[in-house]
């Protein structure tokens, strides 16, 4: 080829990959919710995943070494003992409002929520508790997991 040729076939291909380049940006492209809406999003799956009975996909939602501190007096529970927990009692019934969240930096995100909830202790005792919640959540590996659960009852 001659370089004249050389330099416009060049073009040709650059125009065309570059047209071609755009195309697929636009069509895929996903959609980019701000933090706080994934986050909201996020805490509300947790819940329902809870309230269905979903191990596995409760504890898909929590850092390998989340901790959870509940008004039960009895401590740190880890990641293990809060997804037992899915099983060991019934939640019937819950509404979260106030939900608010603050991105700390790109990674870690604080949330905080008050939460109404009914429902029976594995001996069968129905309790009905307000609590309000601070939680953490941190982006690994490209997924928003909580990192820390705090939860103070409300009387």
């Amino acid at each position: 080829m001659k370089p004249a040729t050389t330099i416009a076939f060049c073009c040709v291909l650059g125009l065309m990959a570059s047209g071609q380049e755009k195309r697929n940006l636009t069509a895929k492209t996903p959609e980019i919710l701000p933090v706080p809406v994934v986050i909201e999003k996020k805490i509300r799956e947790t819940w329902q995943e809870f309230k269905s009975k979903k191990e596995s996909d409760y504890a898909n939602l929590l850092a390998d070494d989340f901790t959870e501190i509940e008004i039960d007096g009895k401590g740190a529970h880890d990641k293990r003992a809060s997804v037992d927990e899915v099983s060991a009692g019934t939640l019937n019934s819950y509404s979260l409002k106030d939900i608010k969240i603050t991105p700390l930096c790109a990674n870690v995100a604080l949330a905080t929520y008050a939460a109404d909830t009914d429902g029976a202790m594995p001996d069968g005792k129905q309790v009905h508790e307000t609590v309000v919640v601070s939680e953490v959540w941190v982006k690994r590996a490209g997924q928003w997991k909580s990192l820390r659960y705090h939860e103070s009852e409300l009387k």
